[in-house]
């Protein structure tokens, strides 16, 4: 199943498939955010915290601490002080093309991260 998929399978523990659809499948501005009957529900901040949070625990399959600043990302571990990922939206036009770039970016972040965690794990 495609990242893109699986996102938005997740995404529906807490949103509805008209709000998912929104985010994921219609272009949205970054500057905007994400639009739901002309009003904005969701900004872009919001949006990859929840990238980065699907990337780690889908990995992981544990909980991470994730910090967006404008059209960044970055996901951290406490336990093991690891950054798991740090990436950005390239296009300030969202489409599902750069959704899916984004996050096959995350999650080859999170898996390459998976043996640093385990590395600090034993020596702590």
């Amino acid at each position: 199943m495609a990242a893109m998929e699986r996102f938005a399978s997740w995404l529906r523990q807490w949103y509805s498939s008209e709000e998912v659809e929104a985010m994921l499948m219609k272009p949205w501005d970054a500057r905007e955010g994400i639009k739901l009957n002309g009003r904005t529900f969701m900004n872009v901040e919001e949006f990859l915290c929840l990238a980065a949070s699907f990337a780690a625990e889908e990995r992981l399959h544990r909980k991470v601490e994730v910090v967006a600043d404008g059209e960044r990302v970055y996901a951290f571990d406490l336990q093991t002080r690891t950054v798991l990922a740090a990436a950005r939206l390239k296009d300030l036009k969202v489409c599902a093309k750069s959704l899916e770039a984004l996050l096959s970016e995350l999650e080859k972040q999170v898996e390459e991260a998976e043996g640093y965690m385990a590395l600090r794990a034993l020596i702590s």
